[in-house]
Parts: structure tokens; sequence; C-alpha cells
């Protein structure tokens, strides 16, 4: 017998919305806080991946809504009830610490495959604002109403690789994830790409258990986060769990030490590798890694002669940049066409015997020319850039190893002016930053933005130069020869020394254990062991000398591991002397005087005695003897002067060792005024702004592209009805 139903019936209204409620917990069944990996005051700068802000009262609604989104990887929930939903996981590099909330990290399945009932917009990863020009990579063009649609299409076309969602609702399938510098921002649309499927993926093993990784043949591990510690109670419950707020500051390091760069990996879950965050409860390893194109390798045996068109190795590092320049008249150049990037253009002239140089310019139009132009016939312009081949012996694309840890990090810093930028790019971590800085041969250090733009610079910037800024960090390239990082192992002294006309700067400095491949001869209870005293013992024996020596001790350092066998590793760097060093004896007066525009630096100073060099002709009971208020007294009656005069007694200084002849000694150089210098800042704020206008117009460029590629495709498609 069928039920007759009235649909003006308010009953069959109430009926209804129960079963759109019913449907709606079905899609979110078990999905919810516990769904997601918390990582505790921490958020993800930026508005890019934002997906929604809904309005919602507490952490778990904030877990529910994200669930019900199917673009939203992670949530941040701050104090003020505040929802931010996040089309990715971010990066330890990306994420930062904030004391005004929290992120939460969707906790990631297995791979699932590529086309599957269940495809959908959850199998891609959202780049928002951005598209990929061109139209080579078109496949097809759907007449769809939502992302999800256009996703589903992409999941049933066997082609598809990645699709384009503009703002017109206009799907456009693609047949290739475009890379990094193919993709161009734009506010009409974003790209998603499939997400791929393979070795990559987070991995979890519980405490006292090992934990191993491996990646094809040809590839190698890239490790993306590592957890050691608890953020949930729903990895690992089978222990006591006495804290969910807990994880080991090591965690990152310590795998990627072991792991990064290589084919296979193994390590252990336990508090011995990673130190133990949190007392008496049951710990977890958490390891997110992908697999990436290993470099190639170097071949053994006795050299084979490459083809007489191309060096071995011979791409974009073989060429000097020259940016922002062509070099005037047509007469010498052998082609030209269109390329996908500079690299490609590099390669045509490597192919090419009689090519000595290329232009390249920001419409992708590639030039070779057959010989290296002068200084004279270069000139300016905005458009494009020079590459000119780098003459004489072929150096190496990339140093073996060379990666993020070939760098100093200077954070929340950049280097004012744009003068000794090589290049700008869009890199998806610091680490490709960082590669890319190694693979040119005039880069010396890069900046790396929140907004995942990588400057290649050919300098390495002073500390005048460097400026303040929240968006980004400065990475310095260490410097080989006499600089570097040397280790002693505990009872042993350690030496630095400078070049003449050099003094030591110390960038670091560990006295204790950290790593078991160190000085392993001796007891090891512990490998997270560090003296808090050992960059303040090590700057006071050694910075601004030109040489220095100190024991490796407890009696310098203390025991921060009482049993353990410690070593001493200092990194360090040679920096030029300063412009001056000037003493007097105890109760005279020491003058500094800078030329007109420029002001006076305050590099060291001290007062007691080190030396019986100095001064000679008093009483000295100690060379052990330092006024604690040297720097702070000379740079309050001189730093910024163009002239000053302070006097070396004890009512200045004090006295630090009664009974002994003292002496002042003061090392300064001379900078250019802070008139000077905000006149130059001006001048180069006009240059940005200028710069900046340059990207608007280029931006607006793409945009255009992007919406003419639209009409192109709808034009054919009516042309075929």
């Amino acid at each position: 017998m069928l039920l007759q139903v009235n649909r003006m019936d308010p009953r069959w209204a109430c009926l209804t919305l129960f079963l759109v409620l019913l449907a709606d917990t079905a899609r979110g069944q078990g999905c919810g806080l516990s769904a997601f990996q918390h990582v505790p005051q921490t958020h993800c700068p930026g508005y890019e991946n934002l997906v929604d802000r809904p309005q919602v009262g507490s952490v778990e609604a904030c877990a529910k809504a994200c669930c019900n989104n199917p673009a939203c990887k992670s949530f941040q929930y701050s104090i003020h009830n505040r929802c931010y939903l996040i089309s990715k996981i971010c990066s330890d590099e990306e994420k930062k610490p904030t004391p005004m909330g929290n992120m939460y990290d969707r906790i990631q399945d297995e791979a699932k495959p590529q086309a599957s009932a269940g495809c959908g917009l959850s199998a891609f990863q959202h780049v928002p604002q951005t598209h990929c020009p061109g139209y080579e990579n078109l496949v097809d063009r759907p007449q769809v109403g939502s992302a999800d649609a256009c996703a589903k299409a992409c999941c049933n076309n066997p082609a598809c690789k990645s699709f384009q969602y503009s703002i017109h609702n206009r799907c456009y399938l693609i047949s290739k994830i475009c890379s990094d510098e193919e993709k161009k921002p734009t506010p009409m649309g974003n790209m998603y790409d499939r997400i791929q499927a393979g070795p990559s993926g987070p991995r979890r093993v519980c405490e006292h258990q090992r934990l191993s990784i491996s990646c094809p043949a040809g590839q190698q591990i890239n490790i993306v986060s590592a957890l050691y510690g608890r953020t949930t109670r729903a990895v690992c419950p089978s222990g006591p769990i006495r804290t969910t707020n807990c994880r080991s500051s090591t965690s990152l390091a310590r795998v990627r030490a072991s792991c990064q760069g290589k084919s296979t990996c193994s390590m252990a879950a336990s508090n011995g590798v990673f130190g133990d965050p949190c007392v008496g409860t049951y710990k977890y390893l958490e390891v997110s890694s992908t697999c990436i194109l290993a470099p190639p390798a170097v071949p053994q045996g006795p050299a084979v002669a490459p083809p007489a068109s191309r060096a071995p190795g011979c791409g974009l590092s073989a060429f000097r940049h020259v940016p922002r320049t062509h070099c005037s008249g047509r007469k010498n150049y052998l082609s030209r066409h269109k390329a996908g990037s500079a690299d490609a253009c590099a390669k045509a002239c490597c192919d090419n015997p009689d090519c000595k140089s290329f232009q390249y310019s920001i419409h992708k139009t590639c030039f070779l020319i057959n010989k290296i132009c002068t200084d004279e016939e270069k000139k300016p312009t905005p458009i494009g850039n020079m590459y000119d081949r780098i003459q004489g012996e072929a150096k190496p694309q990339a140093s073996a190893g060379c990666g993020l840890s070939a760098f100093r990090h200077v954070p929340r810093t950049h280097c004012s002016g744009r003068k000794n930028y090589l290049s700008r790019s869009k890199a998806g971590s610091a680490d490709a930053c960082s590669k890319a800085c190694c693979d040119n041969p005039d880069c010396k250090s890069f900046q790396y933005s929140i907004h995942k733009t990588c400057f290649l610079i050919n300098k390495i910037c002073t500390d005048e130069e460097k400026i303040s800024t929240p968006i980004g960090n400065m990475y310095d390239r260490i410097q080989a020869g006499p600089s570097g990082t040397r280790r002693v192992c505990e009872n042993q002294r350690l030496s630095i020394s400078c070049p003449a006309g050099q003094q030591i700067n110390i960038v670091s400095a560990l006295y204790g254990r950290t790593t078991r491949a160190v000085c392993p001869s001796g007891p090891i209870r512990t490998i997270d062991c560090l003296s808090s005293t050992s960059l303040t013992r090590v700057r006071t024996s050694c910075q601004g000398k030109s040489t220095c020596s100190m024991a490796a001790s407890n009696g310098v350092f203390g025991d921060p591991c009482v049993g353990t066998h410690k070593y001493l590793e200092v990194s360090s760097t040679c920096i030029p002397g300063p412009s001056g060093t000037r003493r007097v004896c105890e109760n005279q007066r020491l003058s500094i005087s800078c030329p007109a525009g420029q002001q006076i630096n305050i590099v060291s100073a001290l007062y007691g005695r080190t030396t019986r060099a100095v001064c000679p002709s008093g009483p000295i009971r100690t060379t052990n003897c330092r006024s604690s208020t040297s720097l702070a007294r000379v740079r309050t009656s001189c730093q910024g002067k163009s002239t000053c005069s302070v006097s070396a007694s004890n009512s200045v200084f004090g006295d630090p060792c009664v009974g002994t002849h003292k002496y002042l000694e003061v090392s300064s150089t001379c900078i250019p005024s802070k008139r000077m210098v905000e006149a130059r800042e001006t001048l180069q704020g006009l240059r940005d702004v200028l710069l900046d206008l340059e990207e608007v117009a280029e931006i607006e460029q793409e945009t255009r592209e992007l919406e003419d590629m639209g009409e192109d495709v709808g034009m054919a498609a009516e042309d075929d009805e």
C-alpha cells in the first residue's frame, strides 16, 4: 500500500529538514576534532591559502566546518574564537609561533588511487589565486557550475593532471601539473593540482619502535615535517597519556639529519634520539615526507668526451646573469624563439656551438647571440635579462649536499636595495630557494618571503645593509676557507685564525653533545646536552680578534651533562677588520673622528687588561681583567657621532682589577651618517615602487590572458557546434 503524502503538510517540511541533517551527519561521520593533529600556539601566516572563515563558537565547531569543506586541509582557531579554514597543511618552515591561537592539521589517510569512485575536490591540492598561462596543455573546457564539478570532470578524464577554475565558473582541464615557475598570480581564479599517489605521505610509529622511509630508484627523500611527542589521543593510545601538548624541539632536525636526501633510512622513536619532551607520557614519531628527483650521479671511471655542442652539465649555472639588460643591435643574433623558461633558453644556447650569450624576456622570448657584449653595448631594459657564458674551467652546478644547511639563517631580515638581486622567482620552500642559489655560481645569499618568493643575491649583505622585516628571512652562504665549523673533543683546545686585515666573527657555538657521530670514543649517556654559556664564552675569547684559542672543558663552560663525553663545536667567519683600533693607557683620553657625511660605529671596547704587551709601565697583577661596562659606556659616548672623546679611568668604567694598571682599547668603523642612509632608503623606496608597478602591470596582463583563454576556447566550442 502506497503512502499518500500531502507536500503542503508542515510535517513534510519537518521530515525533509530531518533527512538533510541526517545526510550532513553521514557525510562527516566520525570526523571531528580527533581527526586533526593539534599544533599548539602556532599559526600559518598569509591569506593566500584561506578557504573560509565561518562564524563558530568553539574549536569543535571549527573542526566540523573543516570536515564539511572538501577543500579544507587544516584550520586555525584563535583565543578570540575565530576560525580560519586553510586549503593546505603548512610545513614546519611555514608555521610560526603565536600566543594567540593554535593550528590543527587533518590527519592524512594512506594514499588513495588517483581515479576512484570517491575522486573529487579532495583529490586535488588547492593553489589559490594562480593560473598556468598558455594553451598548449589545455585538454578540455567542460561546462560546469562549481569547482567540485570541475574536479570530477578532471577525475573522469585520464589525460587530466590539474585544472583551473575561474571566478566566472569557467573550468579548464590541463594535461600536466605546472611547476612553480610556470604558475602566475591572478585574482581571477585558482589552480588545483592532482595529489600524487606513491611512497610519499605521513608515517607514524609508537615510542620504542622504528620508522622506515624509502623512495623508488632515481628519487630521494625530502622531509616535510616531523613530530616526536604527542598532540592527540587518537595515535598510539595504548600507553599512559598525561598531556597532548608535547613536542620535541629537535624533531625536524634529527629526522632530516638521518633521512634528507637519502633513498632509504630508518630511525628509532625514542628519548635517546629526540630527548623526552613530556616525562610519563607515551609518545609517537610522525614524519611527513615526499620523494623528489635525485640529482644526477657523478660519473665514475674514465671521462667520456661530451658532444662538442654542449659542455657537461651545461645549463643556467653556466651563464652569468646580468639582470634587466639587453644587447643593443641585432647583427649578432643567431636566432629568436619562444622558450618556457630561462633554463630552457640556456639549454638552447648550450646546444648551439656558436652561442656565447642569450637574452630572455618577460614575454618568454629567447634570443641567442654569437658574442658576449661589452658593458658599452649592454643597455638597461625593464623587460628582460642578459646571460653571458662563463669563460674558462667549467664549474659544478651545485656542491654535493649543498642545501639549506649551507646557509646561515638571519631571521626576519632583508637586504635593502635591489641593485644586487640576481633573480626573483616563486619557490615552494626555503630549501628549494637554497638549491636555486646553490645552482647559481654568482649567488652568495638569498631572501625567502612568507609569500614564497625567492630572491637570489650576488653578495652577502653587511649588518648595516640588513633591515628588519616581518615578511621574510635572509640566508647567507657559509664561507669556505679559514671560516667554517671546527670541532674538538672534551679536554682539547680549539684554535681559530683569520688572514691579515680580517677578524673573527663567531656565528654559533656548542659545548655539549647533540649527535653520536662526533667524538664517539667516550661514554655517551645523552645527545640532548648543550651548555647555555657556549656562545657567550666563545665570543668573549674570540670575537673581533685575528686569532684565538680556548679549552673545551667543564672548567670553561660548566658541565651540562655529567658522565657524557662532550665536544666543542664553533662556527665562525672571517670579516673585514675595523677601520681602526685605538688604545690609551689608564688616566689618558681616547679620541675618535670620522670624515664629513659619516658617523662612528663602535665594534668592540675593552677597559681592563688581557695582555702584558699594552701599557706595560705600571703594575700588572692579572691579564684576565675586563670591565663589563666597557662597550656600553663607549657606545653611549661615541655611537652615531662624527667625533668623540672618552676618558680611560675607573670613574667611567669602574675598577675591574684593583692594583693593575689598565688600558682602554676601542675598535670602530666609519659608516654613512643617518641622513645619508635615509636619503638612500628614500631613493631605493622610489625604485621599489616602480618595480611593484611593473609587477602589477604583469599581473594585469596575465589576467587578460586568462580571460582571453576562456573566450578563445568558448568561441572554439561554439564553432564546433
